[in-house]
């Protein structure tokens, strides 16, 4: 018996410098890649824009100030929680993995990954996840 209590925070998307901090490592180390890639359509047209675009807020994402609040929480509690769920999205996800069988809650993230299309088959999911090289834009074919 000791007086340590371990917590796990599950955050969510949370608000950090790491799309900053990785424009560098992105560019020495991926860029070089990105042309051979499988997923070169998704290294353009998202991965790219987020990286070196103007930030864009992501749907549910919180501040930092959201862990501070619940880290405060769980410092403070004479018995803590467990687990501490930090964004509303993580707090949903954390239901449904109680509430559903795991194969029933892996369909549903993949129906909400493909713009809610049912997926029958692993080739529909592959495909739908996977999309094939879209023709870019004149001006980011001159950048990439």
């Amino acid at each position: 018996d000791t007086d340590i209590s371990v917590s796990l925070l599950n955050t969510g998307f949370i608000r950090t410098a790491i799309r900053e901090k990785s424009r560098v490592p992105y560019t020495r180390w991926m860029k070089p890649l990105v042309e051979a890639s499988a997923f070169r359509t998704y290294y353009l047209q998202v991965v790219e824009p987020r990286l070196f675009g103007p930030y864009i807020k992501d749907k549910n994402e919180e501040e930092v100030d959201s862990v501070t609040r619940q880290v405060v929480r769980c410092l403070g509690a004479s018995k803590p929680a467990v687990r501490y769920f930090i964004t509303p999205l993580i707090w949903k996800l954390a239901l449904l993995v109680r509430l559903f069988p795991s194969r029933m809650v892996d369909r549903l993230l993949l129906k909400s990954m493909v713009g809610g299309k049912s997926v029958s088959s692993r080739a529909e999911a592959h495909a739908a996840l996977h999309p094939p090289d879209v023709a870019l834009p004149v001006e980011a074919k001159k950048d990439a």
